[in-house]
């Protein structure tokens, strides 16, 4: 720390002063007004960037933005409801996703961060049908797993509160909104027996998939998470996220038959609700704007 003193004395058209910088006095000789003018400029300047040069390097993490390249790892949840449970069985899965982005963040204060990001995101959904050869006289037991990924662009909004730990760690919270993309898609699936030969085939049932795409989708989106600073002055990070979806994005219907009569059958439908685990890396800028304000207060 600089601990700085100017001391003036005015003497008709000349002026004197005394700078002191830790107990050491810089004695300025005698100046004319315009100097003087000059002189005052100069010792503001000094005091201004010797004060940047002083501040704690948390302050330049968050100087006005950065920019946060982030990949999610996210588990999310089908809801599913049945009509009759007679006879099979069906199951739709809770499967797992991801997504890789982008997040400019923008920062009006220390302790809070303003965001906008845009991430490639991948859900996959899907379903696991079982039916017993005896229940269905079929010649052997029918199983079959289907997964249909979906994938959509999606764009966080949000503000993040920051709290200090310590010097080197920081723990900070996402409150905001997500809007997504999702495109159209309708598929059915026929559980047959035999596909490949229709002289054994017996139809068992249908499976009935549709994104509706009535784009676009907002979630609400809340979360935590850990920042840590690096040797570089960047962050990198480990969070946890939650979305919280307002209405369907995916919505079916099932059907299991046994000689042509429906013996179990049900709607499943998903607001896209996931939680995520998410790895960030921050780049702050922190390490170059050091060096300026060093290289400042050398000149």
């Amino acid at each position: 720390m600089y601990e700085i003193k100017i001391r003036f004395r005015y003497n008709n058209l000349n002026c004197f002063f005394n700078i002191l910088i830790n107990n050491h006095y810089l004695n300025i000789s005698p100046m004319s007004q315009i100097s003087m003018t000059k002189g005052l400029f100069c010792g503001f300047l000094f005091l201004f960037t010797s004060s940047l040069s002083a501040q704690n390097t948390n302050n330049l993490l968050f100087h006005k933005h950065h920019l946060t390249c982030q990949v999610g790892y996210w588990s999310n949840q089908i809801q599913q409801k049945g009509y009759t449970n007679e006879q099979g069985y069906f199951s739709i899965r809770a499967t797992k996703g991801g997504f890789v982005g982008g997040v400019l963040t923008i920062n009006p204060f220390q302790y809070l961060g303003l965001e906008v990001g845009g991430n490639i995101s991948l859900q996959t959904f899907g379903y696991d049908v079982q039916l017993t050869a005896s229940e269905f006289g079929i010649d052997n037991d029918f199983n079959r797993v289907q997964n249909i990924p979906e994938i959509y662009a999606e764009v966080p909004l949000a503000a993040v509160p920051r709290f200090s730990l310590n010097e080197n760690n920081w723990l900070y919270a996402r409150l905001g909104l997500t809007i997504s993309w999702f495109s159209p898609l309708a598929i059915n699936f026929n559980l047959d027996s035999h596909p490949q030969d229709p002289d054994k085939n017996k139809e068992l049932g249908e499976v009935q998939f549709r994104f509706s795409a009535d784009n676009p989708y907002f979630s609400a989106l809340t979360g935590f998470g850990l920042q840590h600073v690096t040797k570089d002055k960047n962050l990198i990070g480990l969070s946890l996220l939650t979305t919280f979806g307002f209405s369907n994005i995916l919505e079916g219907k099932y059907m299991i038959w046994d000689d042509e009569v429906t013996v179990n059958s049900g709607t499943f439908h998903s607001k896209g609700n996931y939680i995520s685990l998410v790895f960030s890396y921050t780049f702050t800028g922190a390490k170059k704007l050091e060096e300026e304000i060093h290289q400042l207060k050398i000149n």
